[in-house]
């Protein structure tokens, strides 16, 4: 009987008390399980049965942020784009001026309609901006 116990004993402290016995006596279950499991989960998302859903905290904000840079930036190209046609007008009255006097009141009427055009759409853009509350 001694000797049945002492090769218990040996087997115990050679094979039983390693390091990967333990760890495969806790993750084999588990592993078998995710093998259970797997094929379910990709059955019921193959039926469009799987769902998931993210929320994130504060995205309000965020979303608020970024239309507010885009309506910056927006605000920023028209009246880019309304100084380049300014500018032109500007130019082009002036390049113009020396050829006579009908000319140069054709260039001052196309000048002040220009700037007229072009503070109402700036008016316009900042009162449509201030309306929305999100300038």
């Amino acid at each position: 009987m001694k000797k049945v116990l002492l090769i218990i004993k040996r087997e115990f402290n050679t094979r039983v008390k390693k390091r990967s016995f333990i760890i495969m006596t806790i993750l084999g279950p588990i592993l078998f399980a995710a093998l259970m499991i797997t094929p379910i989960i990709l059955m019921k998302m193959e039926d469009d049965e799987f769902t998931m859903q993210f929320q994130m905290k504060g995205i309000e904000r965020v979303e608020k942020r970024i239309e507010r840079i885009f309506n910056r930036i927006s605000f920023s190209i028209v009246l880019l784009a309304v100084s380049i046609i300014i500018a032109g007008i500007v130019v082009g009255s002036g390049m113009s001026a020396h050829t006579g006097t009908e000319v140069y009141i054709i260039n001052i009427t196309v000048l002040r309609v220009g700037l007229v055009i072009a503070g109402i759409i700036i008016v316009g853009l900042v009162l449509s901006m201030f309306r929305s509350n999100r300038f």
